[in-house]
């Protein structure tokens, strides 16, 4: 299931919508963007290339920056193939990055398979989730302190669970350490904390920025965007 979001400037009517959370690259060599859907996942499954889209904007160029994350390659495309692809979807600016999954143990460096692959998060109540959810549910900075995606491995040599933590977004502007230590709180193992959330405009290097719930209007930069309508498409 996926969310239709639709926000509207309270000064001057500009709309923005949200609807847009995956990508994949088809037996064409067609770069598709969509929501998640029953559908749309199974066209997911069968495709080149797979990933996680998302749409950030820059005040200062005031342009859309699409930000595409390769996280399912199982026809091994050369990386260089896909960033030319994705380069010639459209004109606008983009960022492009390859999953940082890692597939071998740090003790034994024995090749190892994903067995989880989960989103986790932390509300402004306090409440940790790690939970099979799509990642647009923690794309509000106004619910949310930090989210985002969880690896499990497991190691048959060392008898060795191996748990990777991906931070995506940090809206909340927690310090390492205090992700570290909530992180520690809810898990057995902390193996492996990273940070991927740092992200600057690929055309003048600025500060980046998700458009939602009070965001100022893109259009107008008086005005703030209200949630306008909200659907939940099966």
């Amino acid at each position: 299931m996926g969310q239709y979001v639709k926000y509207k400037c309270d000064i001057c009517g500009y709309e923005h919508v949200h609807d847009l959370e995956i990508f994949w690259i088809d037996e064409n060599y067609e770069i598709n963007v969509s929501m998640l859907l029953f559908s749309t996942s199974e066209e997911m499954a069968k495709s080149l290339v797979s990933g996680y889209y998302h749409e950030y904007f820059c005040y200062d160029c005031n342009e859309i920056v699409k930000e595409f994350l390769i996280s399912e390659n199982p026809s091994n495309m050369n990386h260089e193939d896909i960033i030319h692809l994705i380069e010639s979807y459209d004109n606008g600016p983009k960022i492009i990055k390859f999953d940082n999954k890692f597939q071998k143990c740090l003790t034994c460096s024995r090749s190892l398979e994903l067995r989880s692959d989960k989103a986790f998060s932390l509300d402004k109540k306090g409440n940790f989730n790690i939970e099979d959810m799509i990642l647009h549910d923690y794309l509000n900075d106004d619910e949310y302190e930090f989210w985002g995606v969880y690896y499990g491995y497991y190691c048959k040599d060392c008898k060795r669970q191996i748990n990777k933590f991906v931070v995506m977004q940090n809206y909340g502007d927690l310090d390492e350490d205090s992700i570290r230590n909530i992180l520690l709180k809810h898990t057995n193992d902390l193996t492996v904390l990273l940070f991927d959330y740092k992200v600057a405009c690929p055309e003048c290097e600025g500060n980046l920025y998700t458009l939602g719930e009070s965001s100022p209007c893109p259009r107008c930069h008086e005005g703030k965007l209200r949630l306008n309508e909200s659907l939940m498409v099966d």
